[in-house]
């Protein structure tokens, strides 16, 4: 009889127990996405397929080779989105639009990325305002008319190899290599310049991890007002 109770008594504290982890599991969910409301409202004019638009970034120095070796995650919607309007503003009568199902899709997304994530050097004394309309100049030689359509490589900024992409849970990893420019630390500065999506996803935020293995890890973060990071001695 007593063994029968104390079963008894188990199964309602089990009972009890695995309730109360369901209801604070629940509660859980409600407040993520209770605070993802607010820190991302619904807008009634423009509907997104998600809420988050970040792209996470880690570079990871390979002493053998002498590059960086770069993974990219983040949305595919938002690359597609990005490199279709670019090509819209470049040349509106083309009607241009890519997918990651498109054969040709890591020639042009290489050629997008290498735009707008690279490394550049510049004299010592140069602060980040003048490299940003040094950046800007350049820019504008690039979609001038007439300008050619595959110019010779910047010596004063890295260079990007694909190597791979695959997709994850909605995410998609794109895996690539950086030749970085030679410069001298002791006469020059180099800077990392991400301004990957920013132009035309909302809300969009990048952040770069960066391990140059003999140096403690360090993070950047990139938003629309700050685009530019002083890399410093990474090497």
């Amino acid at each position: 009889m007593n063994e029968t109770k104390l079963t008894i008594a188990n199964s309602i504290q089990n009972h009890l127990w695995t309730s109360r982890v369901r209801s604070d599991r629940q509660w859980l969910v409600l407040l993520c996405f209770f605070l993802a409301g607010i820190v991302f409202p619904i807008s009634s004019a423009v509907a997104y397929v998600h809420p988050f638009h970040l792209c996470v970034g880690q570079m990871t120095w390979n002493s053998q080779t002498e590059r960086w070796e770069v993974s990219l995650r983040l949305h595919p919607q938002d690359l597609e989105l990005a490199m279709t309007r670019e090509a819209a503003l470049a040349n509106p009568s083309l009607g241009q639009k890519f997918s990651v199902e498109d054969q040709d899709f890591p020639a042009n997304a290489t050629l997008y990325i290498n735009q707008h994530l690279f490394l550049r050097r510049t004299a010592l004394a140069t602060t980040q305002t003048e490299l940003t309309a040094i950046l800007q100049a350049e820019a504008s030689e690039v979609t001038k008319p007439g300008a050619a359509e595959k110019p010779q490589p910047d010596t004063n900024r890295s260079q990007l190899k694909w190597i791979g992409m695959e997709q994850e849970k909605g995410w998609l990893w794109i895996h690539m290599e950086m030749e970085s420019p030679v410069w001298n630390a002791e006469k020059e500065k180099l800077w990392m310049v991400n301004e990957l999506l920013l132009d035309h996803v909302p809300r969009q935020e990048n952040t770069m991890a960066v391990d140059p293995v003999h140096l403690a890890k360090f993070s950047m973060q990139f938003k629309k007002d700050q685009r530019i990071h002083e890399l410093g001695r990474t090497r």
